[in-house]
């Protein structure tokens, strides 16, 4: 009989550590589970605001109401002057946090890298306009440097917007709402696509002019 209550003991101290062990695993991985969703979380909200700032301050860019045809003409006409532009563009939560890019959703990771890599293109053109080497080349060579800096904010911009989009429909839960900054920035796709437009025939314009004159 006793060793029947010891043998009794025996399993159930045995069943009862198992149960321990299961419930101390259990218990460690939902907290792995919490902590990979917070973490997901706020990379993706980090991330959000990053592009959301970038992308408007590429639509600022764009929507400069200084006329191109008017910064150009003065390009030609004055060999010493360089146009005032700044690179103010934000890639810390991306470039820190490369590891977990992944979060931001297998069918967009692509157009992510793409946007930021056009980010660093535009800073490489913005940095050539201040070496001394740009005031060297030709009129129309440094004109055309203010074009694909130009042409480049143009389609960042529009990738900006489809990312943040596309992000908006991924995590409804996260209600994503883009930051609303300076009264220019509330142009629509379409009317950010005409000045974009009117672009394109200014320098259409100075071209044509500049061929008939060379």
């Amino acid at each position: 009989m006793n060793g029947g209550a010891s043998y009794l003991a025996a399993a159930i101290t045995a069943a009862v550590t198992v149960l321990l062990w299961v419930a101390s695993r259990a218990v460690e991985f939902y907290l792995q589970h919490r902590k990979l969703n917070d973490d997901k979380e706020k990379f993706i909200r980090a991330l959000y605001a990053e592009i959301d700032f970038n992308t408007s301050d590429m639509e600022e860019f764009i929507q400069n109401p200084v006329s191109l045809a008017t910064v150009i003409a003065k390009i030609k006409s004055d060999q010493s002057f360089i146009p005032h532009v700044t690179d103010s563009r934000h890639t810390e939560i991306y470039k820190s946090n490369i590891e977990l890019i992944n979060y931001a959703g297998d069918g967009y990771i692509s157009d992510v890298v793409y946007f930021y890599g056009l980010l660093e293109r535009i800073k490489g053109q913005i940095d050539g306009v201040y070496l001394p080497s740009y005031v060297k080349i030709s009129g129309q060579g440094r004109a055309n440097v203010l074009n694909r800096i130009y042409d480049d904010c143009y389609l960042s911009a529009d990738a900006g917007r489809a990312i943040l989009r596309e992000m908006e429909i991924s995590y409804p839960s996260y209600k994503f709402v883009r930051k609303k900054r300076k009264a220019p920035n509330n142009m629509s796709d379409a009317e950010l696509k005409a000045k974009y437009d009117d672009f394109a025939l200014d320098l259409d314009r100075v071209r044509a002019t500049h061929a008939k004159t060379s």
